[in-house]
């Protein structure tokens, strides 16, 4: 797999060509660089995220996924809960407790239960 050098919003579009010149006239293949797309919708800290819940098998707040990042400098706690919103918006989390912590209200999230 190639490297990309530039940061994914300094990228040009995925799709590539025109509508009409997407498909290649020698097979019935779309046009489509997927190296381009995936890493403007797959942030590092999303699959961080999933993964941690996978490993752990058990709901988790953000700030309990930033403690197991500690490793990772680039994993603060408003990634890390900006992210896992992000998560829930699109159905891939759901909020599955709640519990008070001084002022605030602490969310654990996991794995939809369908």
């Amino acid at each position: 797999m190639r490297k990309v050098s530039l940061h994914p919003h300094q990228m040009p579009p995925a799709l590539g060509p025109s509508r009409s010149a997407r498909r290649a006239p020698e097979r019935d293949e779309q046009l489509f660089d997927w190296e381009r797309l995936v890493p403007l919708l797959v942030h590092p800290a999303k699959v961080a995220v999933i993964e941690a819940l996978e490993w752990m098998e058990q709901p988790l707040s953000p700030t309990e996924m930033v403690n197991l990042f500690a490793d990772d400098r680039d994993l603060y706690l408003s990634i890390v809960a900006y992210h896992v919103r992000g998560l829930v918006k699109v159905g891939g989390l759901e909020v599955v407790k709640t519990r008070k912590v001084g002022g605030a209200t602490e969310k654990f999230y996991f794995f939809p239960s369908t």
